[in-house]
């Protein structure tokens, strides 16, 4: 489960990348959170690092951020990722 938070007062596109599954959210206005499901059972079975992409929805701009390793294809189920200027917090959790 993911869950973005986007502190902007911009819309943005969330894009979260762990081997070779990916989720790209709808755009998130400003000041709203949401919820999506990430779907990582076909996941390659090999050691990785979370991939995280910030997009400004209206200007184009993206900030990209790693976040963590994980080992041979496990993921943790809860991502809560905070969006603040350039800044972005992320919490990976059971």
């Amino acid at each position: 489960m993911l869950k973005i938070k986007n502190n902007n007062s911009f819309p943005i596109v969330f894009t979260v990348k762990a081997n070779n599954c990916a989720l790209t959210t709808p755009s998130i206005p400003p000041n709203e959170t949401i919820e999506s499901t990430f779907d990582w059972t076909s996941i390659d079975k090999v050691d990785g690092q979370w991939f995280l992409f910030v997009k400004n929805a209206e200007t184009g701009v993206t900030d990209s951020f790693a976040h963590g390793y994980f080992t041979k294809g496990e993921l943790s189920n809860y991502l809560d990722a905070e969006s603040t200027g350039g800044q972005l917090k992320v919490k990976v959790s059971e």
